[in-house]
């Protein structure tokens, strides 16, 4: 089961990832990919890669000021960050522990 301290941790991660250009795009596999779909659709319609030179930084903490961690998996190696606006989901962002980092590895959005 999740700990307390696994949910602190992303937590002051998430913080610092938004907070820090450098340590963003270090935390940030690379080529990052931007997967579009069409309403609910498991179909993916449009994929973008982007580089670290292309990169624009996310600052979560000022974008999204309430947020809400919810377990995500069994072993807490994932977190989602799912926005919504007006009662609708429009982007999903996919995080991992790789030792013992966390790192986004995805944004999926949704059109």
């Amino acid at each position: 089961p999740l700990t307390k301290d696994r949910y602190d941790e992303f937590a002051d991660f998430l913080l610092q990832f938004s907070q820090n250009k450098d340590f963003q795009v270090n935390h940030t596999i690379f080529p990052f990919p931007t997967n579009r779909h069409a309403n609910k659709s498991k179909e993916r319609t449009d994929r973008k890669l982007t580089m670290p030179r292309d990169w624009d930084h996310l600052d979560f903490t000022n974008m999204y000021p309430q947020m809400i961690l919810f377990k995500s998996d069994e072993k807490g190696t994932n977190r989602k960050i799912y926005i919504y606006k007006e009662g609708q989901l429009t982007d999903l962002y996919n995080f991992i522990h790789i030792n013992k980092q966390w790192y986004l590895i995805e944004k999926l959005e949704y059109a």
